[in-house]
């Protein structure tokens, strides 16, 4: 008798729906989507009223805006393409009426600095605006992590995603700072030191731009690789303890309550299933703002690149190895910048999947 009225008290507790839109609330789901920028929401999408995500219809919206991109990026650098090789073609004409000594060093000399002040104001506003992505990127990642984290636990990872929040935070912090402190320095010694060597040409000038560009690329590199290895250790160590740990309490629940353990463990079930789905829509979301965020800082990098390397063939052609080397590095710097953007972009990318990817037992 007593434990009918048990059940007939607990019972009705456990007969209200579960819906993934109001769960979404509760993750900080409907923060990370209001707190995109208007132009990265429109072409990111929205998630939809029973938390889902369209994730076609935004893939279609990435590509036509990544083509557009590229298409104004192209536009707006007919008039810099156009000057660097008049430049390079003017060099060269002024050259056939040197001969081998000052007055070619001269030339190439008033070239390359032609260039410089063509060039390197331009540069200086894209590192500053790869340096601001940065930040945005960053910024939103601390909203958009907590929530698509604390759902990935909710769900079953209880132990997987504190401990690869905790390594996504860290090597998101140790990203920024290295670039801020180092990194962007390293490129803009590269730039000047590339300037320098044309201009006065001697080895210890060449031997310290390579080490700039090789030190700048080798801690992209090394801190990529490092933040991906601690995050799948870290899963590979707490995964198994996640599944467990879902079903020994879906074990004990249903053992130790008989008839009304079975209904809590059911109940336990629907909402690790909504907040799997609300996971898997918020990485989802992320991941596509991830992009959103970064299409047209590549597409100004990229076609910066197209130019630069193209630039540094007609005048190599045609007026000597020294303007074309400078615009050669020009383009080894627009290629750093893309580097270091993109690191970024794997390390958010890797641990959204982390989050959605995590066995949760469901």
């Amino acid at each position: 008798m007593k434990k009918l009225l048990l059940i007939l008290l607990i019972f009705p507790l456990l007969t209200g729906e579960c819906h993934a839109s109001g769960l979404a609330g509760d993750f900080g789901a409907g923060e990370a989507e209001t707190m995109l920028p208007p132009e990265i929401r429109n072409v990111a999408g929205e998630l939809e009223a029973d938390g889902s995500f369209d994730t076609t219809a935004a893939v279609v919206r990435l590509i036509k805006h990544a083509g557009e991109a590229v298409r104004n990026e192209i536009k707006g650098n007919i008039g810099l393409i156009v000057s660097e090789i008049l430049i390079g073609l003017c060099a060269a004409f002024a050259l056939t009426f040197c001969g081998d000594g000052t007055n070619k060093y001269y030339v190439n000399l008033i070239g390359v600095c032609a260039e410089a002040v063509l060039l390197l104001g331009s540069m200086d506003a894209l590192i500053n605006s790869i340096a601001e992505t940065m930040r945005r990127l960053s910024d939103y990642s601390k909203v958009a992590f907590p929530a698509v984290f604390t759902a990935s636990a909710i769900s079953g990872a209880a132990i997987s995603a504190p401990a690869k929040y905790a390594v996504v935070c860290l090597g998101l912090e140790v990203l920024m700072n290295l670039s801020d402190k180092l990194i962007i320095p390293l490129v803009y010694a590269f730039a000047a030191l590339s300037l320098s060597g044309c201009v006065y040409g001697n080895a210890m000038t060449d031997m310290l731009k390579k080490t700039s560009k090789w030190a700048a690329i080798t801690l992209m590199t090394a801190l990529t690789l490092t933040f991906s290895l601690l995050l799948s250790v870290s899963g590979a160590i707490t995964g198994s303890a996640d599944a467990l740990a879902v079903k020994t309490a879906r074990t004990v629940i249903s053992g130790t309550l008989p008839v009304v353990g079975g209904l809590a463990s059911d109940a336990a079930a629907a909402v690790l299933s909504a907040a799997s789905m609300i996971k898997a829509s918020v990485g989802a979301l992320g991941m596509t703002a991830v992009c959103a965020f970064c299409i047209e800082p590549f597409a100004k990098l990229f076609v910066r690149y197209l130019a630069f390397k193209a630039g540094a063939a007609v005048c190599t052609a045609f007026s000597g190895g020294c303007i074309g080397s400078f615009l050669d590095d020009m383009g080894s710097t627009a290629a750093m910048l893309m580097g270091l953007t993109g690191s970024e972009c794997i390390m958010l990318f890797i641990s959204f999947t982390s989050a959605i990817k995590a066995v949760t037992g469901v």
